[in-house]
């Protein structure tokens, strides 16, 4: 992480923040109190205990905005929560993967969850995993959904 923020010791834990104040805000909207760990990471502490935060990649939309001359890069972000309702009973975990072109972010916070520590922001390496190999492929449906119906557009069409 560091050759990537070479310049600036906080980047990858700044990186991490901007992750997590979308997911805080993600949590808010569907009514559940956020979690009093995210909102002491977002006013500096340096761990979360109950998050699993991963890195991936998915060029599989970005590809295929790319041929029909698109502008590749745009936000993406889906959600899922236990219990559905917050009249049900507090939040017992939330994942979530917030993605801008072809990069982003696999967020878990589990209640019951003990040290996680699987973070990319406090690691001198951080792997970037491709999105297919990664848990909570119900999250990135709809995007591999609308890459095939972009591939279909794009050879339809004939562009290379």
């Amino acid at each position: 992480m560091r050759e990537i923020f070479p310049t600036d010791p906080d980047g990858p834990e700044k990186l991490a923040r901007y992750y997590v104040k979308n997911i805080g805000c993600r949590i808010a909207e569907v009514g559940f109190e956020v979690p009093a760990e995210l909102i002491d990471f977002m006013d500096g502490a340096p761990t979360m205990p109950h998050v699993n935060m991963t890195l991936f990649h998915d060029y599989s939309v970005h590809d295929q905005f790319t041929r029909a001359g698109i502008e590749p890069h745009f936000p993406v972000a889906n959600k899922d929560f236990r219990p559905e309702n917050p009249n049900d009973g507090s939040l017992l975990y939330f994942t979530a993967e917030v993605q801008d072109g072809p990069v982003g972010v696999l967020f878990g916070w589990f209640v019951n969850a003990a040290d996680l520590g699987a973070n990319f922001w406090n690691k001198p390496v951080v792997p970037l995993f491709d999105r297919r190999h990664l848990p909570f492929p119900e999250l990135h449906q709809d995007q591999w959904n609308a890459a095939e119906g972009f591939k279909i557009m794009n050879d339809q069409q004939g562009r290379e």
